[in-house]
């Protein structure tokens, strides 16, 4: 009888085959699930120099491998898998040869992180719901499940995105902790504007003027960011330009406050947003900070919107050299009753 090492030194080098697998186990198969350095045949298979072919593993499986035995870092062959680029039909063979997933000890498993940044099929995600895998798992590193695929930018990855989401049964009315929905989180912290999955969302009951326990709404997040193209396509869909955070902000003050430009701050007053006196403040102390020609157009918009009877007293002011604290002081006090 070979020594049932020999199988776990072969597994250990690139370059073997299967019939040389295939010959050791014939001769010693209950080496198959020994454990040696804290790995079995099948764990060397996943994560050895030569990453094992498929074929290989359901050999193994087939000789009786133990589809849910973990390694010494408590790391399952599914688990293992994940990180493969071919690992399709890996995951597949091990599915079928009965592998499990236990949700709370094999978080990765349960998010679609893994998938998304791997490029994986439709046909993996589907295949890990059957061993167990819960997408709508609550992580402690992960603001949602799905909180990656807002990083796609390519529209093919869009679109294959799209498809993982809708077989794998996630929960997209899902808040994270503070709150927030998908929503919130597509345009927080996606690297440009996620117009195709701002649209996703929505088809699928996401509540555009949802609330997050700071008050935010998905308009409020669009301003911050400053997307001219978010908060037309979130106006399309019924959004409000109205509501005000926790700390009295509208989308309209926010954009003000992060110095989204003159273009921004048009278009919302164009759509019809209203000029609040935290706006007018929030300009004034940008042309204050920065004295330059946009903040000075900036704040001129907004006394020209909520004061336009008071425009002319506001440039006189300012060539006279009266300090525009003393144009908004002249009116301020009337800003609570017209602005509001």
């Amino acid at each position: 009888m070979a020594d049932f090492t020999s199988i776990h030194d072969i597994l250990d080098k690139p370059g073997y085959t299967y019939e040389q697998i295939q010959t050791l186990l014939r001769r010693d198969p209950s080496s198959i699930n020994q454990v040696l350095g804290g790995k079995a045949p099948l764990h060397r298979v996943l994560k050895g120099p030569s990453r094992g072919p498929a074929s290989i593993v359901k050999l193994l499986l087939e000789y009786g491998a133990n589809p849910n035995l973990r390694d010494y870092k408590q790391r399952s062959p599914l688990l293992m898998t994940v990180m493969r680029r071919d690992r399709l039909e890996v995951v597949r063979e091990l599915v079928e040869a009965g592998a499990r997933i236990q949700p709370r000890s094999e978080l990765p498993l349960c998010t679609l992180r893994v998938f998304l940044d791997f490029q994986a099929e439709v046909g993996l995600v589907e295949m890990l719901i059957q061993a167990g895998a819960d997408f709508n798992i609550d992580t402690s590193y992960e603001r949602t499940p799905v909180y990656s695929a807002f990083q796609y930018k390519d529209k093919d990855d869009v679109e294959r995105v799209k498809a993982l989401l809708d077989s794998s049964g996630v929960d997209l009315k899902i808040r994270n902790p503070w709150n927030a929905t998908l929503l919130h989180e597509c345009i927080t912290w996606a690297h440009e504007p996620p117009l195709d999955f701002i649209e996703y969302l929505l088809d699928r009951g996401l509540d555009v003027d949802a609330v997050d326990d700071f008050g935010m709404t998905p308009m409020h997040e669009a301003a911050k960011r400053g997307w001219p193209t978010v908060v037309n396509l979130l106006l399309k869909r019924g959004a409000s330009l109205y509501r005000r955070n926790n700390e009295g902000e509208t989308p309209l003050s926010i954009a003000v406050s992060y110095r989204h430009g003159f273009h921004l701050i048009k278009l919302l007053l164009n759509c019809g947003a209203k000029v609040c006196p935290l706006a007018l403040t929030n300009a004034l102390e940008n042309y204050n900070n920065q004295k330059t020609l946009e903040t000075f157009e900036t704040f001129l918009l907004l006394v020209k919107f909520c004061y336009l009877q008071y425009m002319d007293f506001a440039v006189s002011c300012v060539v006279r050299g009266h300090f525009l604290q003393d144009t908004l002081l002249n009116f301020g006090k009337r800003a609570n009753t017209s602005c509001e």
